[in-house]
């Protein structure tokens, strides 16, 4: 789930303006959390809890989070349980589970 990014995105952007380090920072066009969601994608890998996701769909958004396990220190069918009860809209869980990864790969659909 980001490894813990999306829960900093708010205080990257709180701080980003506020904190001096002794030089000037260029400017940046956007907020450090604008950047992080528009050029990250996150996965689900080893995090197989209902209220990170939600979080997670929150924070970033279902666009950006792809299915993933954690082999070899979690099992596939634990993973595909957690995703199959999550209680998120199912063209979430779609996205979650394929059409994020087909999209960003250009993968095409078997017919």
């Amino acid at each position: 789930m980001g490894e813990g990014i999306p829960y900093w995105l708010y205080r990257l952007d709180f701080m980003h303006g506020r904190v001096r380090i002794g030089f000037d920072r260029p400017k940046l066009k956007l907020t450090p959390s604008e950047y992080f969601k528009r050029n990250f994608y996150i996965t689900t890998s080893g995090m197989n809890w209902e209220p990170t996701l939600k979080f997670c769909i929150e924070a970033v958004g279902a666009d950006r989070i792809m299915w993933a396990v954690d082999y070899p220190y979690q099992d596939h069918p634990d993973a595909v349980d957690f995703l199959d009860a999550a209680r998120i809209p199912e063209k979430d869980k779609q996205k979650i589970y394929h059409e994020n990864a087909e999209r960003i790969f250009k993968l095409k659909k078997k017919r």
